[in-house]
């Protein structure tokens, strides 16, 4: 790679480059996804789950898995125990997690998570950029496996320490849900935070259902509808979709009308129609439904949600775990029909598209998506550069005249290292070389580094610190040098963006090609 002291070209002549060398999307949703899940049964559980929720938790999360991801679930206390063999979660997998999970029970033994993290782990040596790996950890986070104090407080500190960065090398995310007054939170929360896991916390065992549920919405992402005073509206291109609806002491059964007012409640039989029932809650599974406006008779909750599968779909584009703080990340959204990329000018000015931030307090802050002039069928925002260090929650919607939908992500808020040189990758060099472009080797500043949301495709740089930057007052002939090498750039610009589209025209067509693949069914 050829190494810069020094980048004075702009922001936008890394655009026109980006937009020059458009290649094959890469989306996470056709990444593999598995999932190892950890349930504590020690002792200490008879305390914080008396009434054992934890089993009608993770039927719901059971229940809302795609059919194909790869799961496991191991129960814990002094020894991981096998309860469903890792495996695709189909229709058969599901029915036989459904029937082990019963077997839960708390013991009268300690807990060892160190040991339940390393055997749900154990085949993961390696990498996989083809696979997105979680671990769920449900537990109160307290390590009681050693005869000692010491053996527990040194046990916590190889998690931390060791155990963390091993999963992190391997792109392993842990999500925990922490319950029980006494909970050690803070421990599950870091182990979370430094995976870029999702951290959460059921103030009661009765509560660990809407936080699997929302645990779920972060591993599968997924399109939801929105569920104003109990309706939501079907459009013609949603498939199937799945309501999880929480129940309250004194309403009556869940009930569930279609826009001609038909009952869909579980004892309708209507074909198509799926209810898996629930002490706390119900899950409703519609095929086929009809387009208009469906009703539900029953309490109304803000965690009840209406998952789809629908020919219309929203997507993010390689969402990042995280980003850098004070600097700008270009989050980038799309809309497929029928699993192709939606380029229809008339749809697409129609559509509303913003994103809702939340952190960790609940203060909340809506941006406007724009929709890309460039890149058809995008829309974008950048995000990051007033943000905190610390976990923040995504939604993104996109409303257009008869649709809605709706995505749930999480992202992580680093501090921004520090860098000390910049180096063009190699297909950006020959584009440059070709276009007849020369880049000048002069110095490079920080904020030359992070203003622009598109420069890590460009760039690669090395942590370290970074050189200060001094001010010198230059001769009127460096100046003048200055303009001609401006000038020269505004001039080959536009015949670098068209040499560079030529170039790549092929590879646009393979883009589209998997952009068919992208969330079909």
């Amino acid at each position: 790679m050829k190494k810069i002291t020094h980048f004075s070209l702009t922001c936008l002549l890394l655009f026109a480059l980006m937009v020059t060398s458009v290649q094959a999307v890469d989306f996470n949703k056709n990444n593999a996804i598995e999932v190892r899940v950890l349930v504590d049964v020690s002792e200490r559980m008879k305390i914080s789950d008396p009434e054992n929720h934890r089993i009608s938790a993770l039927k719901l999360f059971i229940n809302l898995l795609p059919n194909n991801a790869n799961v496991g679930i191991w129960m814990f206390d002094e020894m991981p125990t096998e309860i469903m063999k890792v495996g695709k979660s189909g229709i058969s997998w599901k029915t036989q997690a459904l029937k082990n999970v019963e077997k839960i029970q708390s013991s009268n033994k300690t807990g060892d998570i160190e040991k339940a993290l390393a055997v749900a782990s154990l085949d993961w040596v390696e990498k996989d950029k083809n696979a997105r790996r979680h671990i769920v950890l449900l537990s109160d986070g307290k390590v009681t496996s050693g005869k000692l104090m010491k053996d527990n407080v040194a046990s916590k500190e190889r998690i931390l320490n060791y155990q963390v960065a091993r999963l992190k090398e391997v792109d392993v995310s842990v999500h925990t849900v922490g319950f029980s007054d006494d909970a050690d939170l803070g421990f599950l929360e870091t182990v979370a935070n430094e995976t870029l896991g999702w951290f959460d916390v059921a103030k009661t065992a009765a509560q660990l259902e809407r936080a699997l549920l929302r645990v779920s919405k972060r591993l599968v992402e997924r399109n939801s509808i929105p569920l104003i005073a109990n309706t939501f509206t079907v459009d013609e291109t949603v498939r199937q979709f799945t309501a999880v609806v929480f129940r309250k002491k004194g309403f009556g059964t869940t009930q569930l009308d279609d826009p001609e007012g038909m009952d869909f409640g579980r004892s309708s039989n209507r074909s198509g129609v799926s209810w898996h029932r629930e002490k706390k809650y119900d899950i409703v599974t519609v095929t086929k439904p009809m387009a208009g406006e469906w009703r539900l008779i029953a309490a109304a909750d803000p965690d009840n949600e209406i998952f789809i599968t629908t020919n219309l779909q929203m997507a993010v584009e390689n969402m990042p775990k995280e980003i850098f703080s004070g600097s700008d990340t270009r989050i980038r959204m799309l809309m497929t029909d029928k699993g192709k990329l939606l380029k229809n000018s008339n749809m697409l000015d129609v559509i509303d598209a913003t994103v809702e931030i939340i952190n960790q307090r609940g203060d909340k802050e809506v941006l406007p998506m724009q929709l890309d002039m460039i890149n058809g069928g995008y829309f974008f925002v950048d995000i990051g550069k007033n943000l905190k260090v610390g976990p923040y929650e995504l939604i993104v919607r996109a409303a257009g005249n008869t649709f809605e939908r709706i995505e749930t992500l999480s992202f992580y808020v680093k501090q921004k290292p520090k860098v000390n040189y910049v180096e063009i990758n190699p297909v950006f060099d020959k584009v440059l070389e070709q276009a007849g472009i020369v880049l000048p080797e002069e110095g490079l500043t920080e904020q030359q580094i992070f203003q622009c949301p598109d420069l890590s495709s460009i760039v690669a740089g090395g942590e370290g610190e970074l050189e200060p930057v001094v001010e010198s007052v230059e001769e009127a002939s460096n100046w003048a040098l200055t303009s001609g090498v401006v000038l020269l750039v505004n001039i080959v610009l536009a015949v670098a963006g068209f040499f560079g589209f030529k170039l790549f025209k092929k590879k646009m067509t393979v883009k589209d090609e998997q952009l068919s693949k992208t969330l079909g069914v």
